[in-house]
């Protein structure tokens, strides 16, 4: 027997979560390289990170690439602006 949940054209509860999910920016590559392209969304990385960046960077605004540099807990891109959490950028090239 199936549920009304089951019927074809029916949503599922976590249909719009996925949806939403999907939605949200994801966080730029760990393999970017230099001369590549970033956005910064501002979403990801601690409160502290998403301010400090907010004094220097535009949201959603693009950035080159100068390096990113790997670690165990955390990752970080520099730009010519500064140095951020890889966590509040996508790639956009």
């Amino acid at each position: 027997m199936t549920s009304n949940n089951d019927a074809p054209g029916s949503r599922k509860p976590g249909d719009a979560l996925s949806r939403q999910i999907a939605a949200l920016p994801k966080s730029m590559a760990l393999t970017t390289r230099r001369g590549q392209i970033v956005q910064f969304t501002g979403i990801g990385g601690s409160r502290q990170d998403i301010e400090d960046a907010c004094q220097t960077l535009t949201l959603g605004a693009c950035y080159i690439v100068l390096a990113t540099e790997v670690g165990r807990r955390r990752s970080h891109v520099v730009l010519r602006e500064g140095r951020f959490n890889t966590a509040m950028f996508e790639n956009v090239s």
